[in-house]
């Protein structure tokens, strides 16, 4: 393989049969990981410090071409190093690089693309929480009751109740049984 996958090569428009789609001597991820065009035999490919970003990328973000160690360094602090960013098609200097509110990390841990700035207004689970509401409440954006107690995350934000507590008030009924009993759920 070329490190990377089938799916990311149909999406680069690369052959995923071939690990060098441009046969310029550098495998498809090596380019995708040095930010040049997998597609491009011409583009210029130079990594004076071997740390898998080129040059040219390293100079677009302000890291230092001769210096490897650079590469596993997280200049943005969103828990994703410089090389990982540039990988993915991040950027290293901007913790969120789609400025939707959520850090890159967490829209790679909760699913979405870090770099198209409308997926965290999406409500994927229909509980009427977006889900960057939902992943900054540390509530499930793929479940409409995060913490199972038969009242939605939207409706518990309303009533005061913890939606990732199946008992907010600790008193041994779910939120969902006090609310169908009529007692106070807080």
């Amino acid at each position: 393989g070329d490190g990377i996958s089938d799916e990311q090569e149909r999406d680069l428009g690369t052959d995923p049969t071939n690990a060098d789609s441009d046969g310029d001597g550098q495998s498809d991820g090596q380019e995708v990981s040095a930010g040049t065009d997998a597609n491009d035999s011409n583009d210029n490919f130079t990594d004076t410090d071997g740390d898998g970003i080129s040059d040219e990328v390293e100079a677009q973000y302000g890291l230092d071409p001769d210096d490897a160690s650079d590469a596993e360094l997280d200049s943005d602090g969103d828990g994703i190093s410089n090389v990982e960013e540039v990988t993915i098609g991040t950027n290293p200097q901007d913790g969120d690089s789609d400025n939707d509110g959520l850090t890159d990390l967490e829209e790679i841990n909760n699913g979405l693309d870090p770099v198209d700035g409308t997926d965290a207004s999406e409500d994927s689970d229909g509980d009427g929480m977006s889900d960057r509401e939902e992943i900054l409440a540390g509530t499930n954006p793929e479940s409409s009751d995060s913490d199972g107690d038969g009242i939605s995350d939207e409706q518990e934000r309303d009533l005061g109740t913890d939606p990732t507590n199946a008992d907010s008030d600790g008193d041994g009924q779910s939120d969902g049984q006090e609310v169908s009993a009529g007692t106070d759920a807080n």
